[in-house]
């Protein structure tokens, strides 16, 4: 989530009632697991899968990873971050990739989007906001 006139990208999770919010100081992966809602990653159930693919994540994100190329990448341990496998075995493939790039503050900030549903095409989908407007 973007807060243009903070300046700032948050990250924000909830459930059950509860919420948190943070600032994104830099380049950050996050999984279908809370990181930073209490009461943590102890207090959930965190799936094999999504284990796997927030490891991996941090992991390109240390070296330094194009975020597309992270979020189709197929590589590591476990299942993958790109998932599109017939056989998967708990049948949770992606269906499409969003990457959204936010810049300029206050009156002048603009979102340039893509989506895409196949990796090494171009984007399927594309556009960008800006001021409010698309």
């Amino acid at each position: 989530m973007a807060l243009a006139e903070a300046r700032a990208i948050l990250t924000v999770e909830f459930c059950g009632g509860a919420v948190s919010v943070q600032r994104a100081t830099g380049p950050v992966a996050h999984a279908n697991h809370a990181l930073h809602l209490e009461p943590g990653p102890e207090g959930q159930r965190i799936t094999g899968s999504s284990r796997d693919r927030q490891l991996r994540a941090e992991l390109l994100l240390s070296q330094g990873r194009d975020p597309l190329a992270i979020l189709q990448d197929r590589g590591g341990p476990g299942l993958p971050i790109r998932r599109d496998d017939p056989d998967d075995p708990d049948e949770e493939n992606t269906l499409a990739t969003l990457v959204a790039c936010c810049t300029g503050a206050g009156a002048g900030w603009t979102i340039d989007w893509q989506v895409h549903d196949r990796p090494g095409q171009t984007a399927a989908h594309s556009g960008a906001v800006r001021n409010g407007r698309a």
